[in-house]
């Protein structure tokens, strides 16, 4: 993982999970999925920052000030993210999860065959000896 961004979600997070320790397991949660499912941080917190707000509103109207505050800033700083997921440029942080179970690539004899880099370029004494 290569991870650049997300000091500012994460500095969020754990402001939320002070001062409203519910909705921001909720927002926790939604981060998770998100991620495991669609493999893209972005995504993942622009919308974990939305079901925070909405949870804040439902559960502790009282800090909904700093909660919305939380969410645009994330919005904003995320515009960039957005730009390269309409352009579909947008990387994935984690494989995502697919529906109909393991990959085929998930074999190991496959995973030999392709290599370190996934594309069949095999350095020279790494896999199946000749």
């Amino acid at each position: 993982l290569t991870f650049r961004g997300g000091k500012g979600v994460a500095t969020g997070a754990g402001v939320m999970l002070a001062i409203a320790p519910g909705p921001a397991l909720i927002a926790v949660l939604v981060w998770i999925g998100l991620l495991v499912l669609l493999g893209r941080s972005s995504v993942a917190s622009l919308v974990a920052a939305g079901a925070m707000v909405v949870a804040v509103v439902l559960l502790q109207p009282a800090v909904l000030p700093v909660a919305g505050l939380l969410a645009v800033g994330v919005g904003a700083t995320h515009t960039g993210n957005l730009r390269r997921l309409v352009d579909g440029t947008e990387a994935p942080v984690i494989t995502p999860i697919r529906r109909g179970g393991v990959p085929a690539a998930a074999d190991p004899a496959e995973l030999l065959r392709r290599g370190p880099a996934g594309a069949g370029a095999t350095p020279a004494g790494w896999g199946r000896e000749e």
